[in-house]
């Protein structure tokens, strides 16, 4: 903490909650430069995030218990992590300005799956949750997911009819629109299951 708040490895020792009254100065900085040879790049890496907040090892052993989760099941891992159907088109982190009737709506999608062959677009978005999985439908009314979805199926209706409406074969009504959640708990045992709206 003290070097990251601007003090030198031998102030910062100092400053610290170890015992340093009545140790040599060379003693001191013999420790202080230990410390700073065992940190030191975490602290470098630290002083440059600037004002982002770095998770912790608990967050850090958390996010990999869900992408573990989200790999060991066979849909959601195809859905948010495949991408390798030539006959599909993948997006992540799709950000797009529609129109919704009479109102300019900017949204994210996680995930955008266009299958030309199938004529299918899948909006596959992830939500994470601290409540139990057998209570997520509650939590998609409350949140209001399913309105979410509704929009984000409005937003891959546009970019189909953007993206494709130079091929004079191309005809939006038979398309069709799969509107998928990939929930993943963010608390043991980390379930995850994908629901299909």
């Amino acid at each position: 903490e003290g070097r990251l708040a601007g003090l030198d490895p031998l102030e910062a020792y100092r400053a610290s909650t170890y015992k340093t009254d009545g140790k040599k100065e060379a003693d001191l900085k013999k420790k202080a430069d230990e410390l700073e040879a065992e940190y030191g790049e975490y602290i470098k890496e630290s002083l440059s995030i600037g004002d982002r907040t770095p998770y912790s090892a608990d967050d850090d052993y958390k996010l990999h218990a869900m992408h573990s989760a989200i790999l060991n099941h066979k849909a959601a891992s195809r859905l948010l992590l495949a991408d390798g159907d030539p006959n599909c088109n993948y997006f992540n982190h799709m950000s797009m300005v529609f129109p919704l009737g009479t109102i300019k709506v900017k949204g994210q999608l996680d995930r955008l799956i266009i299958d030309e062959k199938e004529k299918k677009a899948y909006v596959v978005d992830l939500k994470t949750t601290s409540s139990p999985l057998s209570n997520f439908h509650w939590s998609a009314k409350k949140y209001g997911y399913y309105n979410q979805l509704f929009i984000y199926a409005e937003a891959a209706m546009h970019y189909l009819k953007n993206t494709y409406s130079f091929d004079p074969d191309f005809n939006i009504k038979e398309w069709s629109i799969v509107q998928i959640i990939v929930a993943v708990e963010s608390v043991a045992p980390h379930e995850c299951r994908v629901f299909s709206i």
